[in-house]
C-alpha cells in the first residue's frame, strides 16, 4: 500500500514537472484504486504492481496529451 502511495507521489511530481496541472492529477481515477488497495487480500497482493503500472501509463498519457504547452 505504501509502495502505491509513494509511486503516486513520484508520478505526480513527474507530471507537475511536465506541465500537468495539480487539479488534473487530483482527478485521476487511479486514486480510487490506490485507496482501495488496502482492502486487497494476501493472495491478491500482486495487483499492487498492476495498479502501479496503470498509474505510470495514465501519467504517461496525460503528459503526452499535453501540459503547459496547451494551457
Amino acid at each position: 500500500m505504501l509502495k502505491l502511495v509513494l509511486a503516486f507521489f513520484d508520478e505526480g511530481k513527474r507530471g507537475l514537472a511536465n506541465g500537468i496541472y495539480l487539479k488534473e492529477i487530483e482527478k485521476m481515477p487511479i486514486r480510487d484504486r490506490i485507496s482501495r488497495a488496502k482492502y486487497l487480500k494476501e493472495e491478491e497482493i500482486e495487483k499492487i504492481d498492476l495498479i502501479r503500472e496503470d498509474l505510470v501509463k495514465a501519467m504517461d498519457a496525460m503528459i503526452e496529451k499535453g501540459g503547459l504547452g496547451d494551457a
